[in-house]
C-alpha cells in the first residue's frame, strides 16, 4: 500500500468511526458508502477522480444519493476548509478548477453536494480516537465564497510537493452568514 493510499485508508476509517456518526442527522440521514470500498467496481474511481466524490449518501427511504467530498485531518485542529488549489508538478485541472468548472457547467457536470472537512485525534497505533471539530457546507457554497474572495483568502503551500491550498476558515464563513453544518 501506498502512503497516499495509506493516508486515504486512515481518512476514510476516521470518517466512518468519527465523523459520519454524529453528522448523519444533520445531512437528512441515510447512509455513507466511502467510494474507497467499492474500488473495484467500473467507474467508481472516475467519481472520486473527475467528480471529487469520496463518499454518497444514500438518502432515507431509497428517494435519492448525492456526492460528499470529505476530508479529514488528524492530531490538528485548524477548523478550515481546504481546496488544492493548483499543484507543484504542473496540473491546471486542481480540486478547485474541477469544482468551479462544474458548478459553472450547463453540462451537468458532477460534484459533491457537501464538502466535509474534520479533525480528529489519533491513539499511539494510529486509530481515529477522538473528533475535535468537523463542518459541512454545500459545494457550491464554498466554491462562491473562494471566487468573492479571491484577493483576501488565504493560500498555503504545501512544502512537500509545491501545491497550493486555498484556506477558507469556518469562522469567516460564518461571519458572512454562509450555511455551515457543524457537531
Amino acid at each position: 500500500m501506498t502512503l497516499v493510499e495509506s493516508k486515504i485508508r486512515e481518512s476514510s476509517l476516521a470518517f466512518d468511526k468519527l465523523v459520519w456518526p454524529v453528522m448523519i442527522d444533520k445531512l437528512g440521514g441515510g447512509s455513507y458508502v466511502p467510494v474507497e470500498t467499492r474500488a473495484t467496481l467500473e467507474g467508481v474511481k472516475e467519481l472520486d477522480m473527475l467528480a471529487g466524490i469520496d463518499a454518497w449518501q444514500i438518502m432515507p427511504d431509497n428517494k435519492g444519493m448525492r456526492g460528499i467530498a470529505q476530508r479529514a485531518q488528524k492530531n490538528i485542529n485548524f477548523k478550515t476548509f481546504t481546496i488544492r488549489y493548483s499543484t507543484g508538478y504542473g496540473c491546471k485541472y486542481t480540486e478547485y478548477q474541477k469544482r468551479y468548472d462544474a458548478i459553472n457547467s450547463t453540462d451537468g457536470l458532477l460534484y459533491p453536494h457537501y464538502t466535509i472537512q474534520a479533525y480528529y485525534t489519533t491513539t499511539c497505533d494510529n486509530t481515529p480516537d477522538k473528533l475535535l471539530s468537523v463542518a459541512a457546507i454545500k459545494t457550491s457554497d464554498l466554491i462562491a465564497y473562494v471566487d468573492n474572495h479571491k484577493d483576501s483568502i488565504s493560500k498555503l503551500t504545501n512544502k512537500q510537493d509545491g501545491s497550493i491550498f486555498i484556506v477558507v476558515k469556518w469562522n469567516d464563513l460564518l461571519r458572512d452568514d454562509i450555511e455551515l453544518l457543524t457537531a
